[in-house]
């Protein structure tokens, strides 16, 4: 433990525990593993309707006992786009709970990630109101996916407003950690901060890890009634508008007939509710590929984390939209820690090309053009060489000694160190 934390009290609001599957909520999970110890205390304050959840139960007997996390319930939000605008009541009870709780406990250090903005303003009032350092871990270009994202409902002169809050929130930072390099470039350039420290995701390498026995391989499919001798690529995901999961289906239904009876396709989708996961299902029905592809809902990561070993390729699809050049998705360090080849979409120069080609993690390409990603997986489907087990323990190696997610966030400690 560093002899200058052991006595010192960090104060975390940040988003929702590790109770769902969302990069967020894992992130934060490993971050408090990797850190918490160092401290005397951390209060952890997070948005959450769930805090009975067995999940959520699941990862609090795994933290340190210094742990102290602080619910935020909030019945009532904002009805749909106002809340993805500004949460108004979020943002409220967010600093309501964070005053009251720093009035009652001495905290020496605020930590904050985001998005939302809505807790990164917090943090910013309460950091002024007690006078205290704020660190702010910043997960991507969220003001402009916003300004995208919401461009349909509300005017651009108005948007420009997630621009100025970000660099509010960014500019009352002692220090700021990014995802990714560009993220960090970006931020240097913008905050002229001198602590701005790269912190990537990565993937929890001692649960997702290539399958070496063959037995326990078919016996993972058999489980999980996926064909034993096809091969399988699998997309485990969201399905926001910048996913562009319908632009894979329609590139899947141009494959040739001997490419389709050769491999199979899974999308466990992180869906909610019926009425969209019906939608996506009716999709692949009128294109009618549902002989070799098929939808499912979410499952946990222990499950998941044998099904991507047991699967060939891992499929990611981004917009090749600009602003999202500053995306790593955490996919891409789950499908290569399970030794997967990734086949990925994404925008030109961006992170997720780089690290891809850095590594020959897999095959990258940036378009939007249906024609052009069919051609592709065909190359991909027929290289055998790239799917034995030589290339999948090298793909693993890579990601456990350079993004292995305890490691990674180990190295926040630094920071922490030299601000208090």
């Amino acid at each position: 433990m560093s002899s200058n934390l052991s006595n010192k009290t960090l104060l975390v609001i940040a988003p929702d525990f590790f109770i769902s599957e969302s990069a967020a909520s894992i992130r934060m999970y490993f971050f408090l593993k990797a850190n918490a110890g160092q401290f005397k205390k951390v209060i952890y304050i997070s948005p959450n309707n769930l805090a009975s959840s067995s999940r959520m139960l699941s990862g609090l007997r795994s933290l340190p006992k210094n742990v102290n996390i602080i619910f935020v319930k909030s019945k009532f939000r904002l009805p749909y786009p106002l809340n993805k605008f500004f949460d108004l009541i979020l943002f409220i009870k967010m600093v309501a709970y964070c005053i009251k709780t720093t009035s009652l406990e001495h905290i020496d250090l605020i930590f904050t990630s985001v998005p939302p903005f809505e807790i990164g303003l917090a943090s910013v009032i309460i950091s002024k109101l007690r006078r205290k350092n704020l660190i702010v871990d910043v997960r991507d270009d969220w003001e402009r996916s916003k300004e995208i994202g919401l461009k349909r409902f509300f005017p651009e002169s108005l948007l420009k407003l997630f621009r100025f809050c970000g660099l509010v929130i960014y500019r009352n930072a002692v220090a700021l950690t990014a995802v990714s390099l560009l993220l960090k470039k970006y931020l240097s350039r913008v905050t002229k901060c001198r602590h701005v420290k790269l912190i990537p995701n990565g993937a929890d390498t001692s649960l997702i890890k290539p399958i070496i026995s063959p037995e326990k391989l078919k016996y993972i499919r058999e489980r999980e009634h996926l064909p034993k001798d096809k091969i399988l690529l699998i997309y485990s995901g969201g399905v926001a508008h910048y996913h562009k999961i319908d632009l894979l289906f329609r590139a899947i239904s141009l494959l040739p007939s001997n490419i389709a009876n050769n491999a199979h396709f899974v999308f466990y989708l992180n869906i909610k509710d019926n009425k969209r996961f019906n939608k996506f299902e009716n999709i692949i029905q009128q294109l009618k590929i549902t002989n070799f592809v098929e939808i499912r809902k979410p499952i946990n990561r222990e499950r998941l984390a044998e099904i991507l070993s047991a699967s060939d390729i891992g499929l990611i699809s981004l917009t090749t939209h600009e602003y999202f050049k500053y995306n790593r998705p955490v996919k891409l360090y789950e499908y290569a820690s399970a030794g997967l080849f990734v086949f990925a979409i994404g925008p030109k120069n961006g992170e997720l090309e780089l690290l891809i080609r850095k590594y020959r993690l897999g095959e990258f390409i940036s378009t939007s053009n249906p024609k052009i990603i069919a051609e592709k997986l065909i190359q991909v489907i027929e290289n055998k060489s790239s799917l034995n087990q030589s290339a999948r323990m090298q793909r693993h190696k890579i990601i456990s000694e350079n993004y292995d997610r305890l490691e990674v966030m180990k190295k926040m400690n630094k920071i922490f160190s030299r601000i208090l």
